[in-house]
């Protein structure tokens, strides 16, 4: 078998890998919102904390395996908010819910973004992070910082989401954010 053959069929064995991860990534988004959901029902459900972290680790770690390293690193950080809250250092708030879902949407756009599908917008990811960041109190000196000066309000985040997904109601169940 030549080296070229070689070549190929790895390629076609690291696809394939990475295709696998990023459907069962999006099963996993899916499970994590109805999780998140849940958790703002209830925020001091431990089984739930644990579940909602188990499976940002779990599309962190493989993310990080097959080369999504953006995604990886994004993940992260929404991890570690979670980490916070298992430890007991961070209440669950509907802040957090919110952003939580917020970065679950960006997640699917990294996943889409390569597949060609849609781009990144990285002020937005930015953000979302620097809000995380305050939220929790933890600066990670590995994730980049907002191209902005101030991230701007949730409310602000919710109602571009909204004007941009009219037929969306994934965030219409915090009504106190207009």
């Amino acid at each position: 078998m030549s080296q070229y053959s070689e070549q190929t069929i790895d390629k076609c064995v690291a696809d394939k890998h990475k295709q696998a991860f990023q459907e069962e990534a999006r099963e996993i988004l899916i499970e994590l919102d109805s999780s998140l959901l849940e958790l703002n029902e209830s925020h001091q459900d431990v089984e739930l904390v644990g579940r909602v972290f188990r499976a940002l680790h779990t599309i962190k770690g493989s993310g990080s395996m097959f080369g999504f390293d953006e995604l990886a690193a994004f993940t992260h950080d929404l991890e570690n908010a979670f980490d916070e809250v298992r430890n007991g250092r961070l209440e669950v708030t509907s802040e957090l819910i919110d952003l939580s879902l917020f970065a679950l949407d960006q997640i699917r756009i990294m996943l889409d973004q390569s597949s060609g599908l849609n781009a990144v917008d990285l002020i937005k990811s930015a953000t979302l992070l620097a809000k995380l960041q305050h939220l929790t109190g933890i600066d990670d000196p590995k994730t980049p910082q907002p191209a902005i000066p101030s991230a701007e309000p949730i409310s602000s985040l919710v109602s571009i989401y909204r004007s941009q997904n009219p037929s969306s109601t994934a965030h219409t169940c915090f009504p106190s954010i207009p």
